[in-house]
């Protein structure tokens, strides 16, 4: 990985991070850590920074905090609701949401969705977390997404979460038409307004879906003319709205 989380209940005082118990074997894993290395830091919800390893032990690793103060890179006011993928997925979306700075993430249930997707282990809290974790830390950001899991249907999610809300609404639909684009829907947006982007299961929205969505304030816009998995689509997008926001 590219930096280290590192959480606020792990640093101290005297400047010393120490980090002890399931995070130890996660760390293991995922980072090569050696005695006398420095190493990039991300202080939790705060900035970047870089501390020197001191400690290197099977059950507790400490660092000395060096530097701070670092900005994140920067975001852009995005905000994802998906249909909740297979669990494989999930895991994709995840850590690619917190790699590229989503300020929220729902998964919401469609009618293609499966239903036994809906009550997978990877969306309990401690495996998102650890995949927001990787995300975060492949992009040296401090900040990670916020996660909801919404068991409602699509109307209840709409009504409580779109039709109060201020910015764009826009839903991924392969049946729109070529040229209903998501840089069009861009073009007439503030770019200092969020944005929120529906995206479908593999298998696409139903008919009934798209139209309560494009009644509802949610825009339809087209990513082209194939079918695309849901973190490709994702990447897609997130490319159109980065070169115009």
């Amino acid at each position: 990985m590219n930096s280290l989380l590192v959480l606020p209940k792990e640093c101290t005082p005297d400047q010393r991070i120490v980090i002890s118990g399931k995070r130890v074997s996660y760390i293991h894993d995922w980072h090569d850590l050696t005695v006398g290395q420095i190493q990039k830091v991300l202080l939790y919800q705060d900035s970047v920074g870089y501390a020197k390893v001191t400690r290197v032990e099977k059950e507790e690793i400490e660092l000395i905090l060096e530097s701070s103060g670092e900005p994140p890179p920067s975001r852009i006011p995005l905000s994802l609701v998906i249909a909740t993928p297979r669990p494989q997925t999930v895991k994709k979306v995840l850590e690619t949401a917190a790699s590229i700075g989503v300020s929220k993430l729902s998964f919401i249930r469609s009618n293609k969705v499966i239903k036994s997707y809906l009550s997978s282990r990877v969306l309990e809290h401690e495996q998102i977390w650890m995949h927001l974790c990787r995300g975060m830390e492949q992009a040296c950001d401090p900040f990670s997404p916020e996660v909801e899991i919404h068991n409602g249907t699509l109307p209840s999610f709409c009504k409580t979460h779109v039709a109060q809300s201020q910015g764009l609404s826009v839903v991924a639909d392969t049946s729109a038409p070529l040229h209903a684009t998501l840089r069009k829907a861009l073009q007439t947006q503030d770019g200092t307004r969020p944005v929120r982007l529906f995206i479908g299961p593999e298998a696409g929205w139903e008919e009934g879906e798209v139209d309560y969505m494009s009644t509802n304030g949610i825009t339809p816009v087209s990513l082209g003319d194939r079918m695309l998995r849901v973190e490709t689509a994702l990447a897609v997008a997130y490319g159109e709205i980065k070169a115009l926001l």
